[in-house]
């Protein structure tokens, strides 16, 4: 596990403890990544079958956005938690072309359409997006660039990920650069005095955007039963893990299979 401390944007010298985290809280990481994906099944659901009126309200524009702020909150989880990143970036990259034939089969009947990429796509922007600013703070805390001034690295920083949420503009990745910029305000205030507020700021700029995700703001209440442990990594020989990862691309083609069907 990657226990070092790199100073962010926000970060303090000394690191807090991320999210005030409590090993009495009823809720692991498998179990938020279960609420989100239960979400996510409603969500797609409701499109991929077509319902109107109120259960595509319920489902998809209420129980749906519940997806994902967890989602993204779990990935930087697993960001600063994993033994390898670019093994996680890697990993993420897979998923996200593996998904991007069912994800197009469900928005658009089209085996492939580049007009709206799918969520793993966003997620591994971010990763990337992570990547490069951890190699500036590596420049900055013992690197070449030590002696330069704070202020040079904000601002690096700052251009950085303004250059990266115009590219999932560009890419048309799915929440666009809302998403992203809510990914990373949660990487940059996951080590300071502002972590526990950190799924509340992803939700506030996923609605910048006139406030078109509201419910959103209902993934704060499993956000703050988390205890910050993983949960059981194995059901039998089945790696949990792996459970998850392909999750994602089967739930899309069954659900396009059911809505050929009707």
């Amino acid at each position: 596990m990657n226990t070092s401390y790199k100073k962010g944007l926000f970060s303090s010298e000394k690191a807090p403890l991320p999210f005030s985290k409590s090993p009495n809280l009823p809720l692991n990481g498998n179990h938020l990544k279960l609420i989100a994906c239960i979400t996510m099944v409603m969500d797609h659901g409701a499109k991929a079958l077509a319902l109107r009126g109120f259960w595509f309200q319920l489902l998809s524009n209420i129980l749906g956005r519940i997806a994902f702020p967890l989602f993204g909150f779990l990935l930087i989880e697993g960001f600063f938690h994993t033994h390898s990143r670019l093994a996680y970036a890697r990993n993420v990259l897979v998923l996200a072309l593996v998904s991007e034939v069912p994800f197009d089969l469900v928005h658009t009947g089209k085996i492939l359409e580049f007009s709206h990429q799918n969520t793993c796509f966003t997620l591994f922007l971010a990763l990337v997006l992570f990547l490069l600013l951890e190699k500036l703070e590596t420049l900055w805390n013992g690197g070449r660039l030590r002696m330069q001034p704070l202020l040079l690295k904000w601002i690096l920083q700052v251009g950085l990920t303004a250059l990266f949420l115009l590219l999932a503009c560009l890419l048309r990745v799915d929440y666009d650069l809302y998403g992203l910029g809510a990914l990373a305000v949660i990487y940059f205030l996951y080590y300071t005095s502002y972590a526990s507020c950190a799924l509340l700021f992803n939700c506030l700029i996923l609605n910048l955007n006139s406030f078109c995700e509201p419910a959103a703001f209902l993934a704060l209440l499993p956000g703050m039963l988390y205890n910050g442990k993983r949960g059981r990594k194995k059901i039998g020989p089945v790696s949990v893990k792996a459970l998850f990862y392909w999750f994602y691309p089967l739930h899309l083609l069954l659900l396009y299979g059911l809505s050929c069907l009707l």
